[in-house]
């Protein structure tokens, strides 16, 4: 009765779960027995001697010590359990800890079907679980977790049953590993998306007017980079080892120079101008990377810079620019349409400037692509190159670096140290390389971290293979291939879009003050239409295009919280329309506070901005 109860109710809410169960019976290594205190076991007899997953003599007793080694868990929202067993620790955990939401993960499927004969799955607080995940192939484990994690939005702790780890420790240990490294990178690029969300979307429309006559590099230089060694110089301490040939590559023509971050500040200080200068940090400080190309008046260092780069960057800089469409910026498709019909192609945001780049170099054929200064990791005690320094930070490592660091292999095979932040972005370097099958990248940095995917060879023994002159010295043409007419008719759009967006927003408050209100809460049919008109209006909200380019990209994080909020079980399994109704209002309200806030933020930027380009193109709206 209890197996079948539940395997109805898997069907109902957790389907995938029930496919990894209908599956294939394997061997059953584990057994049901029952302990002293008279509670059921399970004992896995796959090793030399068997392995209890509870106690023998008293399953409770143990799971209540387990949670105690915990400590208070009050700073945590989700739990993520690896190894159910019959869970006993689960229960106590979620009875201790009401406020938790938690998910399930049985890498035994044979486990999984003792569990669903003994217990009933829904006597879990199944509106706190978020999904249940059952192993039956090893690639499972990296599509799972991968889902979870894209779904994670607060603090959460992996609480993995230890027992788990004798029955199978080369699994146990490659899954703890795996799950904290995406967790980290994912909780990085949320910290990010936080940070950013608002720069991006303000920085994309105070750039645009340098974007509508700027040239796009990948369009519109593809045929001057095909076949042409690159070197993208970064500012790794290993750089001013590499200076001499560098400025010998340079004099002689024999490869493309891309500046990438701080290298631009050493190249210069040892008279090396790049071909080109690359950036794409949205932060207002941005801009101080090329403080001595500004003080220099230095004007002939083409910027290529995404479009979502800090905008103080591009009202500074003194030389001619050409832009890269960032994955970031939800304006440019909105406004910008090619004379000559090709379709826009942008480059994919990045950890780092130079990963931006290492793809920008590969779309336009460089070849091949060599990396100097990209040390990824610490040298002694140098965080950048000699001849680079900010006020905000010492060149050399902090007590706080130090402490932080991680050991990794340099190009040699010897161990160096590394800080978590470096660690990151030669992890996604790495994916890039593998993901647009590049195998054309030397990496001549000397001590740096080994980047998979490279070559390394030593600087002095690659210039002799670009003995040819390769550089043409007029190829910067400052020239724009964007339509002016389909601009200016979309602004004009966007204008009677932004008006009505205010008037949208304000109702969207309304109606979420009524589903709290007493008198349209006692009344089923006063709800059902206020519901039926929030959702109506959620499709009008979604429907405009100043709401969808510019106010929901400065919310981004906030609205896919919200998203979560809206389909976890504990809204959408609410029975009591009531209930229901309050749950919404209650979730929706800072969000459409927080988007009528950025509307009134944004307006005068978005008006000084149409003022600009009209004037610019002799229009009027």
């Amino acid at each position: 009765m209890i197996l079948t109860k539940n395997l109805k109710w898997l069907d109902e809410n957790y389907p995938n779960a029930l496919e990894k169960l209908n599956g294939r019976k394997e061997v059953d290594s584990f057994q049901i027995e029952t302990a002293k205190n008279g509670q059921c076991t399970i004992v896995f007899s796959g090793k030399e001697r068997p392995v209890y997953l509870h106690s023998k003599y008293n399953p409770l007793n143990e799971a209540e010590a387990f949670i105690q080694s915990f400590g208070q868990l009050n700073d945590y929202e989700h739990i993520f359990f690896y190894g159910v067993g019959l869970g006993y620790h689960i229960d106590l955990f979620l009875q201790k800890y009401p406020h938790l939401t938690f998910s399930i993960y049985e890498p035994e499927v044979e486990v999984f079907r003792h569990l669903i004969a003994q217990k009933l799955l829904s006597d879990l607080p199944v509106k706190r679980l978020r999904n249940i995940y059952i192993e039956r192939k090893a690639e499972d484990q990296t599509e799972f977790i991968t889902d979870f994690v894209s779904g994670v939005s607060g603090k959460t702790l992996l609480i993995a049953l230890p027992v788990y780890e004798l029955v199978n420790p080369t699994r146990f240990s490659n899954f703890v590993t795996q799950f904290r490294e995406t967790l980290n990178h994912q909780l990085f690029s949320f910290s990010a998306d936080l940070r950013f969300e608002k720069r991006w979307a303000v920085n994309s429309l105070k750039n645009l007017p340098y974007t509508l006559t700027s040239p796009n590099v990948l369009l519109d230089f593809a045929d001057v980079f095909k076949d042409k060694p690159a070197i993208i110089v970064a500012a790794g301490p290993s750089l001013e080892e590499d200076i001499p040939i560098i400025r010998k590559i340079k004099e002689n023509g024999m490869a493309y120079i891309f500046s990438v971050g701080s290298a631009i500040k050493a190249l210069i200080k040892n008279g090396i101008h790049p071909d080109a200068a690359c950036t794409y940090d949205p932060m207002p400080w941005n801009h101080m990377v090329f403080e001595d190309v500004t003080n220099q008046n230095i004007d002939s260092i083409p910027l290529f810079y995404g479009t979502s780069v800090g905008y103080e960057t591009l009202e500074f800089y003194p030389g001619p620019l050409a832009h890269m469409i960032t994955s970031q910026d939800t304006l440019a498709a909105y406004f910008l349409k090619r004379t000559d019909n090709r379709q826009l192609e942008g480059v994919f945001d990045a950890p780092t400037i130079a990963i931006v780049t290492l793809e920008l170099l590969h779309r336009l054929g460089c070849n091949p692509i060599i990396l100097a200064g990209q040390n990824l990791a610490y040298k002694g005690d140098q965080f950048y190159s000699k001849g680079i320094g900010y006020e905000y930070r010492p060149a050399g490592l902090t007590v706080e670096e130090v402490a932080s660091a991680k050991k990794i292999k340099d190009v040699y095979g010897n161990t160096i140290l590394t800080s978590p932040g470096f660690d990151r972005m030669r992890i996604q370097m790495e994916y890039v390389i593998k993901q647009f099958g590049i195998n054309n990248v030397y990496n001549t940095t000397k001590g740096g971290a080994h980047i998979e995917g490279t070559t390394f060879i030593q600087i002095e023994e690659l210039v002799k293979k670009l003995q040819d002159k390769k550089v043409n010295p007029g190829w910067f043409k400052q020239e724009s291939k964007y339509s002016t007419e389909f601009m200016i008719n979309r602004l004009r759009h966007l204008v009677l879009q932004k008006d009505l967006l205010k008037s949208i927003l304000d109702s969207m408050l309304r109606l979420l003050k009524d589903l709290k209100s007493p008198q349209i809460l006692s009344s089923s049919s006063k709800l059902d239409k206020k519901m039926a008109e929030f959702e109506g209006m959620m499709k009008v909200l979604e429907s405009n295009a100043f709401y969808q380019t510019i106010i929901q990209p400065m919310n981004r994080l906030q609205k896919n919280l919200l998203v979560r909020a809206l389909e976890a079980k504990a809204v959408r399994l609410e029975k009591n329309k009531v209930s229901r109704a309050k749950r919404i209002s209650e979730l929706s309200r800072a969000y459409f506070e927080g988007c009528l806030g950025d509307l009134d933020i944004v307006t005068p930027i978005f008006n000084e901005v149409a003022d600009k380009l009209l004037t610019q193109h002799g229009a009027a709206v």
